[in-house]
């Protein structure tokens, strides 16, 4: 059986969307304990919420490129239209698994020098 490789376009779709996400959700956890600690008041991560029209855009750019380079026997399988639909969801797990270890990682770091 012949081994598919993963297409160039969908992995730099991969590797876009895990780090959008975990940056926006490293500095969404930074703030947001931050802000806990010093100020005692709530948090909205506006960041990671802005990080979702980036990804938005980014999968504009992928998907128009897609079509315009390859023909329909050769383009990607991760970056298609349906894919509107979904990216978001994806992306705000990858945010809120980021986030909860920055957030552990941070409560560390108090617990130990404060």
């Amino acid at each position: 059986m012949k081994k598919k490789k993963l297409h160039k376009v969908d992995l730099i779709f991969i590797i876009g969307i895990i780090t959008v996400g975990t940056l926006c959700g490293s500095i969404d956890g930074v703030l947001f304990n931050y802000a806990s600690r010093e100020y005692q008041v709530g948090f909205f991560p506006i960041i990671s919420m802005m990080g979702g029209y980036l990804i938005y855009l980014f999968l504009l750019v992928l998907l128009i490129y897609s079509i315009v380079k390859y023909d329909a026997k050769n383009r990607p399988i991760y970056v298609r239209g349906y894919m509107f639909f979904i990216i978001y969801y994806i992306y705000l797990a990858i945010v809120t698994v980021s986030l909860a270890i920055v957030n552990a990682i941070m409560n560390i770091f108090y617990f130990f020098f404060s």
